[in-house]
């Protein structure tokens, strides 16, 4: 059986306030879904980050992870982001064995603001670095995902989505399947995207499609998945 260590950076800096029972809701759909993938062991790393870094989970099994709440998401503060991803890394770059994978799921809807302790070029090596490794992949779901891509030179690639995964995607994101109605010999996803704040679901969406693919799989990484050239940043 696979094993996939999934890591959620989630944004909990003021600006989510308004949207905090979306968020809430997004991430515990997605979870659920994770959990019902019987065909790989998975552990989670929860963290979440506002003008510090709180590390939720961590390591957890994944159907130990317990639902979001209006008592431990409570947004305000500014946006450590930096700081967030070395902590993430660093905290599963410690458990992980030789035989896991790795996929970090970076949420925010703002730009840093807060680090004190983590650079730009620290994170650029960061992630540069793990991705080299063949067994890390990063998705980036944030304000300016274009220049995201070039200021970290992360990969940036398309992962096709298979039909069982569109299937349970229908039932539970009902108030986006118009994004679904699409021939599967044709969508794809990218895993670097725009933050969308006025719907959640999207952004959820997106990151339930990339694990889900990833974890169904035998491959190591997103990008042996991909279906384009890896750092292309063409419009999505």
């Amino acid at each position: 059986m696979a094993k996939t260590l999934i890591i959620v950076l989630l944004d909990k800096s003021g600006s989510m306030a308004t949207k905090k029972s979306d968020v809430i809701g997004g991430f515990n759909t997605f979870l659920n879904n994770q959990q019902k993938v019987v065909t790989d062991a998975a552990k989670m790393y929860l963290l979440t980050f506002n003008t510090i870094v709180t590390i939720v989970e961590n390591g957890v099994p994944l159907e130990s992870v317990p639902e979001l709440t209006e008592t431990n998401y409570t947004p305000g503060g500014g946006t450590a982001l930096y700081d967030a991803i070395a902590e993430g890394v660093r905290v599963a770059d410690n458990d992980k064995t030789d035989d896991e994978r790795v996929i970090c799921l970076i949420m925010t809807d703002g730009e840093e603001n807060s680090s004190r302790e983590t650079t730009k070029q620290q994170v650029r090596d960061i992630i540069t670095g793990h991705e080299a490794r063949g067994d890390w992949s990063f998705v980036y779901i944030g304000e300016e995902p274009d220049r995201w891509t070039g200021d970290m030179k992360m990969t940036r690639i398309d992962v096709p989505i298979s039909q069982p995964t569109i299937n349970y995607l229908r039932q539970d994101y009902p108030k986006i399947n118009h994004c679904l109605n699409l021939s599967m010999c044709s969508y794809s996803t990218s895993n670097v995207m725009q933050f969308n704040a006025q719907n959640y679901d999207l952004n959820y969406m997106t990151g339930d499609m990339l694990c889900s693919e990833l974890r169904s799989s035998n491959s190591k990484q997103l990008s042996d998945l991909s279906t384009v050239t890896p750092n292309d940043t063409k419009e999505q």
